[in-house]
């Protein structure tokens, strides 16, 4: 038998419900046993602090009243409202760990499952939902396979294979009926009890209320099911007026669209917020933003249907949902996530399209400057593209000079070049024009047609900056001058007491 450990979780708790935590947790354990698997732990780490319930007016005018946005703070409110009045709580993180243990004959373990998806593409191929355990991997090559069995090789229609792999990384996909052979479990009710531990452990607390799980419960089949359009809508309109925040934000008193999403549709929202959700609904720009964002999850939809091998894993699964035409709990979050960034992928979209019109109309490339000339030159960094050289790592930074369509492209040793002249931002293209002072290399046909290779690139200093750096190097020279002051006074003194003291060079041997 060979241990598979889960990696502990931490998550926030109300102190308040501490205790309902351990009961969860309880039950939990009751079905561990029940499956001759470890017992989950939990510990609190703290550290325990207050919270405060702010509520801040949002907006407002003579004809409208002003909506009222509820977070939770660290700090006190400096006012209140009646309308939302404050309340406190404390909370704390406690940290969870599990070991599951499943018979591993051969060095064989779980690596997933594959389940029909109930979709088929334009030329029949029938869809299937890949979902994977920890460390997995890449799955998608598994999304149109036909779920056969490699143990028995028996053609008949199956719902489900279980992935396996063994130590050396060989994969097979077998039927519920083979598994055992390979997890020595008789394990329907094995696999079903482990995935279902898994799933209550991460995503199916239901006991916090702090950070956001509350309304979340265990998934399966059975968990509802909501229409698409009414999630879709419902993201717009919380995207445009609150912006998409991460669930990792919840600690700092943020609501995520997500949540706000399932308190919403689970009736487990104050009145007051959900009315002011509804307003937000009928706004003009909402209901103009999610026809263009539904016009976009349908051309989605049609590269699913077509089997469209551009599909990133996030696209084709917003695609199987909105096929399907409703969300579940598990699959809410990808498809929030999809609608809610729609307006501002669109407005980037927009950009691109606005410059690219505007490029249209310069002249063509031309090569810059001559070899061997040194140019100060204005210019915005397109791409930057790492790889490992024959003699340790390359950066190749491509940029433009602003104002035309003239390409340079440098081949700088290693980041710290790059990072000097502020060309990059975490490895990737820093925003805005950049002034640099660059020597002309060479010139050469290239990807964007006529480019000039450059070395020895610097940023180009500002005015003010040129001012302090003077001011810092006649600061140095004056501090030289006074050493030099110091050390000579120094010695002359020395030599002085040696005289006095009538020492000559013959006593010294």
């Amino acid at each position: 038998m060979s241990d598979t450990t889960e990696p502990s979780r931490t998550r926030l708790v109300r102190t308040d419900c501490l205790v309902a935590f351990g009961e969860a947790i309880d039950k939990i354990n009751k079905k561990c046993e029940k499956l001759g698997l470890q017992p989950v732990s939990w510990k609190e780490i703290g550290p325990r602090k207050i919270q405060y319930r702010h509520a801040d007016r949002i907006g407002g005018s003579e004809d409208r009243t002003p909506d009222v946005i509820v977070r939770w703070c660290d700090s006190p409110p400096p006012y209140t409202f009646a309308e939302s009045p404050d309340t406190v709580r404390e909370i704390t993180t406690v940290e969870i760990s599990w070991v599951g243990q499943i018979m591993l004959p051969g060095g064989w373990r779980l690596r997933g499952v594959v389940e029909r998806a109930g979709v088929t593409t334009e030329d029949g191929q029938a869809l299937n939902e890949v979902r994977g355990a920890p460390g997995a991997g890449d799955l998608s090559m598994y999304r149109k396979v036909p779920l056969d069995c490699d143990h028995c090789k028996q053609n008949r229609r199956r719902n489900k294979v279980i992935l396996v792999q063994n130590e050396a990384g060989y994969r097979k996909q077998v039927g519920t009926g083979c598994v055992a052979d390979y997890l020595g479990v008789a394990t329907d009710a094995m696999l079903k009890g482990v995935l279902a531990i898994m799933n209550d452990l991460w995503d199916g607390m239901s006991v916090d209320g702090a950070d956001g799980d509350n309304v979340y419960g265990g998934g399966g089949r059975r968990e509802p099911a909501w229409e698409i359009g009414r999630v879709g809508m419902l993201a717009t309109c919380c995207a445009l007026q609150e912006g998409f925040v991460s669930r990792k934000a919840a600690e700092c008193g943020k609501l995520a669209t997500a949540d706000w999403i399932m308190a919403y549709l689970t009736d487990t929202m104050l009145p007051e917020d959900k009315k002011r959700i509804d307003g937000w609904m009928a706004e003009e720009r909402v209901l103009k933003e999610w026809a263009q964002t539904a016009v976009q999850l349908d051309a989605l939809n049609v590269r699913v249907a077509q089997d469209d091998g551009g599909l990133s894993d996030f696209e084709y699964t917003v695609g199987l949902n909105t096929l399907r035409g409703y969300v579940t709990r598990k699959s809410l979050g990808v498809v929030v996530a999809y609608c809610a960034l729609a307006p501002l992928r669109r407005q980037r979209d927009l950009e691109k399209a606005n410059k690219a019109a505007a490029e249209a109309l310069l002249p063509p490339p031309e090569y810059v400057g001559t070899v061997d000339a040194r140019l100060n030159i204005d210019v915005e960094v397109m791409r930057i593209y790492p790889y490992e050289g024959t003699y340790g790592l390359k950066v190749i930074v491509t940029m433009r000079q602003v104002g035309t369509r003239n390409t340079l492209v440098w081949f700088a040793s290693g980041w710290n070049g790059v990072e000097a002249a502020r060309l990059c931002d975490n490895a990737q293209p820093a925003p805005g024009v950049h002034k640099i002072d660059v020597l002309v290399k060479g010139h050469k046909e290239g990807k964007y047609g006529k480019e000039t290779v450059v070395q020895k690139v610097v940023r180009r200093l500002s005015p003010e900056e040129l001012v302090a750096a003077d001011t810092a190097r006649k600061a140095a020279r004056k501090a030289a001058r006074a050493l030099r002051k110091e050390q000579a006074k120094a010695n002359a003194e020395a030599l002085a007491a040696v005289e006095r003291a009538g020492v000559t060079g013959g006593d010294w041997c």
